[in-house]
């Protein structure tokens, strides 16, 4: 056709799936002998292509096109004959009657029996022919659904590429894989190239920081040997200091004669006695056996105590935990844990038996601990609390729970402030994510000093809330660091919030800002958040502390600051672009915007807003407002009604 006339009455070109322009290998695909592969609604609109079939492997290679010249005279005449011809030259073969034409026949056919039938003045004869017509019609419908059925079949739908159990490697390739062409070398790959590159980068943030934090203190039990280690049923002693000598003994004989000896002022048990008691005891599903063993351990001699407290050390404890299957990477203490991404396999359980058994045993024990090793063993019981598994089953979060109320509550007064800081910084070396750590700190809810008994701390003493746990441990997180907080630098309202000021500069938050610096893991903004909103009621407890007009005032203006950078933060968490972290922005986004509308209004209320702290107004400052409220609106009346005066002489 010529290039000059006007396409929009020439429905095969108007229509067409793709433009033959932008595609090189167009005219080599159409000449090739394999059948033509582009969209079939050309086809349709051509309207003399014969119903696609198979191409059998003898068919013989179909010619190259013949090109013809478009003349300016023939351009108004677009007949079917025209195109019948035209398809002919093209192909080199006859045709048939094409299947839009025969579609027309068929449909014209109809409308004049349907015409026909309206015309018709017989009732009998009207019903019986639109009955045979309507299952015409059903019949036709009915073949249209099964070919549609077919063609779905025959392509593969999106849900079952889903449904593919393959990695997101694997997918990924398969996915570029299908888009591939076949003439790949003739074309132009910029397109696809383009596409795989936004594929890849997609796959890069999700596996960076998309996907919730998962992390397992417990191995797998299918891997490696069994978590549970048989307990032998009786040791050999060494030389006993008796009435007897040494003999072997059951279980239940052995546990009895101890206590029968620890009766006699004077009797020691040899440490290979104690240190197998202690080896067996998670493991020991006897009730009245493993009371025995704790009225061993918990015999009123200091020797026992001595001995005791000597046998539970670092080795002790990683031994009872990689006992009970425990990740080895796990309990070490001087490398940072792994985050596993695989579960327990499917079908398999876990007897959390002897883990309870442990923190029983962790619990009664802690009063003989040193304080070295309480440390370790609440660093231990803090990490086993993020186990993804440990998280579902309330009993054991409850079990870690006391355990670690037990160790608290064991530690001087003297040495608690040292305990605290001293955990906080292990626990914070090992693990690097803070949404992760925010699992420990949910842990520590109902440990507080208030909630304890402590007999030795004298009650005319100033309590200390860094000798709080989970005060000390809020403060870790949100600054990612437990040797730098000390009373000294955040024992009272201003340099603790001078310090939250500072850290709210920091990239850590200014990740999700365009163009910041900062990795945009949401799920640890998220985390930030959660110790912000905790921090704050320890902040207003130290604010209370405040006596002086010009330091309260002074305070003011920094929790305005405050306000503000927790908008901006809030700000900067967008829930747009890709569905990668949606999750994660979600939430952090819920967290900051909660934090900047509810929590800090409610510890610390604008100037004259109604927080749950902030004081009633007097009946004079009352007055004093309504006067002020009166005068302001009496001035605005008379400067607005002058100004319309002078507006009407002018």
């Amino acid at each position: 056709m010529a290039g000059s006339q006007n396409t929009a009455g020439k429905p095969w070109t108007a229509e067409l799936p793709f433009s033959p322009k932008k595609h090189k290998a167009f005219e080599d695909k159409f000449s090739s002998s394999s059948p033509v592969r582009f969209d079939h609604r050309l086809n349709e609109v051509l309207g003399r292509t014969p119903p696609r079939t198979p191409a059998s492997p003898a068919a013989p290679a179909r010619p190259r096109p013949v090109v013809i010249a478009d003349s300016d005279e023939d351009d108004d005449d677009d007949s079917d004959d025209e195109f019948a011809d035209l398809y002919t030259l093209l192909k080199g073969v006859p045709t048939k009657k094409p299947a839009a034409v025969a579609a027309a026949t068929k449909k014209k056919e109809s409308d004049l029996r349907l015409k026909k039938l309206l015309d018709e003045p017989s009732p009998e004869k009207k019903l019986a022919e639109f009955q045979s017509y309507i299952d015409e019609i059903k019949e036709t419908n009915e073949l249209h659904e099964i070919a549609k059925l077919a063609d779905a079949d025959r392509k593969p739908s999106a849900s079952r590429i889903r449904s593919d159990k393959l990695g997101s490697r694997a997918l990924f390739e398969k996915a570029v894989d299908v888009v591939k062409d076949e003439d790949d070398e003739d074309g132009d790959n910029s397109d696809k190239e383009q596409h795989r590159a936004k594929v890849k980068q997609a796959l890069d943030r999700q596996a960076s920081a998309g996907g919730v934090p998962s992390y397992h203190f417990f191995a797998p039990p299918e891997e490696g040997e069994s978590p549970v280690p048989a307990a032998p049923s009786y040791i050999e002693l060494g030389p006993w200091k008796g009435e007897r000598n040494s003999y072997q003994f059951s279980l239940a004989i052995q546990s009895k004669l101890a206590t029968k000896y620890l009766r006699k002022p004077g009797i020691d048990l040899p440490d290979e006695l104690l240190e197998w008691i202690l080896d067996v005891y998670p493991t020991e599903r006897s009730e009245t056996v493993r009371a025995e063993y704790l009225q061993i351990l918990m015999h009123d001699s200091d020797a026992i105590r001595q001995q005791v407290s000597k046998l539970i050390s670092k080795e002790k404890l990683q031994q009872w935990f990689i006992g009970i299957g425990a990740d080895k990477n796990a309990v070490s203490f001087g490398k940072p844990g792994t985050y596993r991404r695989q579960g327990v396999a499917q079908g398999i359980s876990r007897d959390w038996a002897p883990f309870e058994r442990l923190m029983e045993l962790l619990s009664e024990c802690s009063h003989l601990m040193l304080l070295d090793t309480l440390v370790s063993t609440a660093h231990l019981l803090l990490r086993a609390s993020m186990d993804d598994e440990v998280r579902l089953q309330p009993n054991l979060t409850t079990a870690i729970s006391d355990a670690l109320a037990s160790l608290t509550g064991s530690c001087r007064a003297a040495e608690r402030e040292i305990f605290c800081r001293k955990l906080c910084n292990l626990i914070i070396q090992a693990v690097d994510s803070v949404s992760l750590l925010c699992r420990a700190l949910e842990v520590t809810r109902h440990i507080s000093r208030k909630h304890l008994i402590i007999s030795d701390l004298p009650s005319s003493q100033a309590d200390n809330p860094f000798e709080d746990l989970r005060t000390r441990l809020q403060l870790s997180i949100f600054f990612k660091s437990g040797e730098h907080l000390t009373p000294e630098r955040c024992g009272t309202a201003p340099l603790l919030l001078s310090s939250i000021l500072r850290r709210l500069d920091d990239p850590d938050f200014k990740g999700g800002r365009a163009g910041g610096r900062g990795v945009p893991n949401y799920y640890d903004l998220d985390g930030y958040g959660l110790a912000l909103t905790e921090i704050l009621p320890f902040l207003h407890f130290l604010r209370q502390n405040l006596s002086d007009g010009k330091e309260i005032a002074e305070f003011n203006k920094s929790i305005d600051d405050l306000r503000r950078k927790i908008s901006f933060v809030s700000s900067t968490i967008q829930i747009t672009g890709p569905m990668d972290d949606l999750d994660a922005k979600s939430k952090a986004k819920t967290r900051w915007q909660a934090l900047q509308d509810y929590r800090l209004p409610h510890f610390f209320p604008r100037p004259g807003g109604q927080g749950i702290f902030g004081l009633e107004p007097t009946e004079e400052e009352t007055r004093k407002n309504k006067e002020a409220l009166e005068r302001k609106k009496s001035s605005g009346f008379l400067a607005n009604f002058l100004q319309k005066a002078r507006a009407a002489n002018a």
